[in-house]
């Protein structure tokens, strides 16, 4: 009897949260948690959410899903706008160019229509203002991940 081994994407997370206040990711990492019983990688800057997107990609060469339910990269990232390094709209930029399939969610302060656009213009698949309430977040990920 041969013993199976578990795919790789098994170990890794499929949404990551950045924001540059780590309460807001704690919050949200909680939130999925409690809702989804999901757990969730961080990046405090954009600049650090492109280099884990890159080495999310680097990692699934290296050991490629074997079951076809993992997918290439992260599935969601619920991205922050406004950070220092680099703000949310320029690191989606650079993930839509290397990785148009990462579902990218905007969650900002700011409600003006004007930054609505700006967002979607970056490349942002979905705008949210804070505060994100749960039943908002599973409903994302249950869209996104979950239908695979």
């Amino acid at each position: 009897m041969v013993e199976q081994k578990p795919c790789p994407c098994q170990k890794r997370n499929s949404i990551m949260v950045v924001d540059d206040n780590v309460f807001n990711i704690l919050t949200l990492q909680c939130m999925l948690n409690e809702a989804m019983k999901m757990e969730s990688d961080k990046a405090m800057n954009g600049l650090q959410a492109v280099q884990k997107v890159q080495a999310r990609d680097a990692e699934n060469k290296k050991d490629p899903c074997i079951c076809g339910r993992g997918g290439q990269n992260y599935k969601v990232i619920f991205m922050d706008c406004n950070m220092p390094v680099m703000d949310g709209l320029q690191a989606t930029q650079e993930i839509k160019k290397q990785f148009p399939g990462i579902r990218i969610v905007a969650l900002t302060a700011y409600t003006t229509e004007g930054f609505e656009k700006k967002c979607f213009a970056a490349g942002m698949d979905e705008y949210k203002t804070k505060p994100i309430y749960k039943e908002v977040l599973k409903e994302i990920v249950e869209r996104v991940i979950l239908k695979n």
